[in-house]
């Protein structure tokens, strides 16, 4: 990731934090010398840092996956849905057409896997090169994305992806 992306990201998060420091009950001491108005409770500071979290997961979602894929409903587009992926056996999402290189590969999205594959889609499910007369061609997978370089940015994807549930939670509706 080049480094006004890093930069902007970073800004970003404290944007976020920022923002959500009086629900918290932290306000910037004038002196520089930490917070005002004492300590904020840590379980909220972490809820705090995950909906941040969450947010900006969202953000980079949008920017670099919602063309082809959609989060927030479980439809296909030219992608398929990631809608509560999460637990998920890959390439079993019904009216999709996989690459038998996802469908044959029995792995299912933790978000370990989700993770590896966000930061490196090539490596999780390498390509097998195929020689058709004077073409070679990729039998792996159809996407074009090539991955995160900021673990930061597919970690905050994955987050925001877990936010709408996981697979097995549709089983306990």
């Amino acid at each position: 990731m080049d480094q006004p992306i890093k930069t902007r990201l970073r800004l970003f998060y404290a944007a976020v934090v920022w923002v959500a420091m009086p629900s918290l009950g932290v306000t910037a001491d004038p002196k520089g010398g930490g917070t005002a108005g004492g300590e904020p409770n840590a379980k909220a500071v972490v809820v705090e840092m995950a909906a941040a979290e969450v947010a900006v997961g969202k953000v980079l979602f949008s920017r670099k996956c919602a063309k082809c894929h959609a989060a927030d409903e479980p439809v296909n587009d030219i992608g398929p849905s990631l809608y509560q992926v999460v637990g998920r056996r890959a390439g079993t999402l019904p009216d999709y057409d996989y690459s038998s290189s996802i469908r044959s590969s029995g792995l299912v999205w933790t978000e370990e896997n989700l993770l590896k594959y966000i930061n490196d889609p090539h490596a999780l499910l390498p390509c097998r090169k195929i020689q058709i007369r004077a073409l070679s061609m990729c039998s792996g997978i159809h996407m074009k994305f090539q991955g995160f370089k900021n673990p930061y940015a597919a970690k905050a994807v994955v987050a925001y992806l877990k936010s709408h549930g996981a697979s097995g939670d549709r089983d306990k509706n």
